[in-house]
């Protein structure tokens, strides 16, 4: 992802992390992952360290962006593999951001899940956390209230 992100290729990508981690400005994790089954992913996360961090890096790290992704439209958005589990009773190929946003916006609501919640953040419309803000059976007023702050957030 980091290669994708940067545009260079995955090699180039794992020679400049592990540079990066030599010299203390990244550090590797590792975290466990529903993907269909439980998966172990590396992590690269930035450590912002005051005896490397001048203002001209700040300055070129905040100048830097990703390049921009690939939009899709809204039809073509499907629930990630890596939340299978969240969607235990629906088979996944079948939902789309588009037809199913409220459905999948309440089903990660209701399991609590951070990485399936960013990730709804920032493919479902609004409309879909308003609509998953609406009083319901089983739903506490913590995640209705969560719904409602991001559909008046995006």
């Amino acid at each position: 992802m980091v290669a994708r992100h940067a545009g260079i290729s995955p090699t180039t990508a794992v020679k400049v992390l592990n540079i990066l981690e030599q010299r203390g400005m990244v550090e590797r994790r590792y975290e466990v992952v529903a993907e269909g089954i439980a998966k172990e992913i590396s992590v690269w996360v930035l450590r912002v360290d005051p005896y490397w961090m001048t203002d001209a890096t700040a300055s070129q790290i905040r100048s830097t962006t990703p390049p921009a992704p690939v939009l899709k439209t809204q039809k073509d958005i499907k629930v990630p593999r890596r939340f299978k589990h969240l969607f235990w009773n629906v088979d996944l190929s079948e939902l789309n951001t588009k037809d199913h946003g409220p459905a999948i916006a309440i089903a990660i609501l209701e399991q609590d899940n951070p990485h399936a919640i960013a990730w709804a953040i920032h493919n479902l419309d609004p409309e879909a956390f308003a609509v998953a803000a609406l009083p319901r059976r089983g739903f506490t007023p913590e995640m209705s209230a969560l719904a409602s702050r991001i559909a008046r957030k995006k």
